[in-house]
Order: structure tokens, then sequence, then C-alpha cells
């Protein structure tokens, strides 16, 4: 994603009046001088910001600095903030193997045992094979095909986030043959037996939250790839590095 620097001062001045913090107090913060957001508005200003001013400016506008730089702050809700902030807490806990998810195979869903029991899918088989749909919550009555790997990760006890890639068939013109199919991102929460859908990226329709979609989906797809040590495992591990007994 290139860097939007307009949407960058849009943000700091939007969140310093927010927050009620001086620009000059930025500023300072940063090790800048005083009038540089100022002169860094100027439209034939072509610079942009290091990595150090744009953490500094994040850190003391307590934001993720992905939101900084990637979301149009202003115009969004309180709760699109809040989507945003979990989104990128998300994607940091998976890239610091926080969180590993755990890939399957959209086609094995559609006919599997696992398919017919995944909250997501209903199967209209019978009782000789596997037959199970995709259900989208935010396509309900739409006929939605899941797209290569679906992945969910456990992030806390009896809780799961699910992310789907799918499939949307449509027809772009008013020629009978002019279908089209596009991909979707929808993530989910499920808790206990009750599962919402939280946010989702359109084929169309542009979001705060696409950008972070992207992150996530590549982020649950590197973690597949990582192993997971279990508690138990790593003190094992623990014991024979610190050259102890190891006793399974």
């Amino acid at each position: 994603m290139a860097f939007d620097k307009k949407r960058f001062l849009n943000n700091v001045y939007y969140l310093a009046k927010l927050r009620d913090i001086k620009i000059g107090a930025l500023e300072a913060n940063a090790g800048l001088s005083t009038g540089y957001l100022a002169r860094l508005n100027k439209e034939d200003n072509k610079s942009v910001p290091s990595i150090e001013v744009l953490v500094s400016f994040a850190d003391k506008l307590k934001i993720s600095m992905d939101s900084l730089i990637g979301c149009d702050l202003e115009p969004m809700s309180g709760t699109d903030k809040y989507i945003c902030d979990f989104l990128d807490k998300l994607i940091f806990d998976t890239t610091n193997n926080k969180y590993i998810w755990t890939k399957e195979d959209a086609s094995t869903l559609h006919a599997s045992e696992r398919g017919a029991e995944h909250p997501l899918l209903k199967n209209v088989g019978d009782n000789h094979f596997y037959n199970n749909h995709y259900l989208s919550q935010f396509r309900p009555n739409e006929d939605v095909e899941l797209d290569d790997f679906q992945y969910y990760v456990e992030i806390d006890q009896d809780t799961f986030l699910y992310l789907m890639n799918t499939l949307v068939t449509f027809r772009s013109t008013d020629k009978e043959d002019d279908i089209r199919t596009e991909n979707e991102i929808e993530l989910y929460l499920q808790k206990g037996q009750v599962i919402k859908k939280i946010c989702r990226k359109h084929h169309k329709q542009a979001s705060p939250f696409d950008d972070k979609l992207l992150q996530l989906r590549q982020a649950a797809k590197d973690s597949t790839q990582h192993i997971n040590l279990d508690e138990e495992l790593r003190e094992v591990i623990d014991l024979f590095m610190a050259g102890q007994d190891v006793k399974l």
C-alpha cells in the first residue's frame, strides 16, 4: 500500500484535536522543529516522514501506526475505529506467533463431516454423502462459494475467529454471458454456539478494513507454516536446554 501523505496528515490533525494534544508538542516529542507538519502539508513538498516520526506520532496519539497511515479516521465511526484496532492487534499477535491459525481446504469443507460441523456451513445432502453449502451472513440471500483455503483460530476458551475467502459471482453487464467472479474476505467471531459477523472486504465497496483483512489473511497463511508448541512441550524443551532430566 502506497503511503498517503494527505491521509496521514488529516489523521494527525484529527487525533491531536480529539486527544487535546498540541501540534507543537507532537513535533517536539518526535525531535522535529516547530512547523514541521505545516511545511509537510504544502503541495510542493514531496518529502515523506521517516518511520521514526510515524512511530513517535502513533505512540503519542495512542493509535497503531497501521491505523494512523492506513485508515481515514475522521469519517469513521467509533465502532469502525474499534474494529481497526482489533484487526491491528490480531495481525500483530498472529505475526508474533501468539496465534497459529488452522488452514482448511474449501473442497474438503464442501464434502466432509468437518464441513457439516462447521458453524458457517450447512449439509443439504442425504445420508450417503455430504453436500455442504456456505451460509454467508454478509450475503444471506445469495449463493456464495468458498474460494481456495479458509482459516480459523481459537483466541480464547471456546472462542474462535473464522477468516473466510469467498467467491461472488455476478453479471457485470446486461449480457447474459458476461459473468464475473470476484474474491471477498469475511471475518466472523464464534463464542460457544453463537457466531456473528465482524467485517468484510467487499470486491467493490471500499472500507477501512480492506487492507487490514488482506494483511490478516497473509499473516494467517504464514502462521500455518509455523510449528505450534503447547506449554507442556515447551517445558520439556526448557528442561533439556537447561541440562536437566527430561521426563514425558
